[in-house]
């Protein structure tokens, strides 16, 4: 709540052409590093990364040299939920699916006032992996289990599948709730 707040807050007071800002995270179990930097590069800007006291079960690292699109701050990985390269082929009827329905969001993990702040998910200008991943951390944090979210997301293949569920094929609802 209070990285979209603040977010909010400091988009709405800049000219968009400013607007280079960007909280990595505000979460008590990740730590998020975000940079225009080489693999090579990381260990280095980061020296903490290197500290024997710093322990973590895993880490990733989002590199990708982009052939289609001038790097730049706002566009720069690492999401918070996920780390894509590829491109989203839908994600024009997704968006609009998403915003038609934002206003009609309920879920019992936030109130009203809440919802409000937490809405637009995926801004202007957002890369399409930076959509998937707001929508990605949002279904996450209404109680879901990250491999349900997943699934909800980027649905089992089925076509020419015959033994799959006609339920399956087509469910397409998904609720806040």
């Amino acid at each position: 709540m209070l990285r979209n707040y603040v977010s909010k807050t400091v988009r709405n007071s800049i000219a968009p052409e400013k607007a280079s800002f960007y909280i990595a995270s505000l979460s008590h179990k990740t730590i998020v590093y975000k940079g225009q930097l080489t693999t090579y590069q990381v260990r280095h800007y980061y020296p903490d990364l290197s500290d024997e006291r710093m322990v973590s079960a895993f880490g990733l690292i989002h590199s990708r040299f982009a052939t289609n699109t001038f790097p730049s701050w706002r566009l720069a990985h690492p999401n918070r939920f996920i780390a894509h390269n590829g491109e989203i082929n839908t994600l024009k009827g997704n968006l609009n699916w998403l915003r038609a329905g934002e206003k009609s969001f309920v879920s019992k993990y936030f109130t009203p006032e809440e919802m409000e702040m937490l809405t637009p998910l995926v801004e202007e200008g957002q890369s399409d992996s930076a959509c998937l991943d707001n929508v990605i951390e949002l279904l996450a944090l209404t109680g879901r289990s990250l491999p349900h979210v997943m699934m909800m997301m980027i649905p089992e293949a089925w076509d020419g599948n015959e033994d799959m569920d006609p339920e399956k094929k087509h469910s397409t609802n998904i609720t806040l709730r």
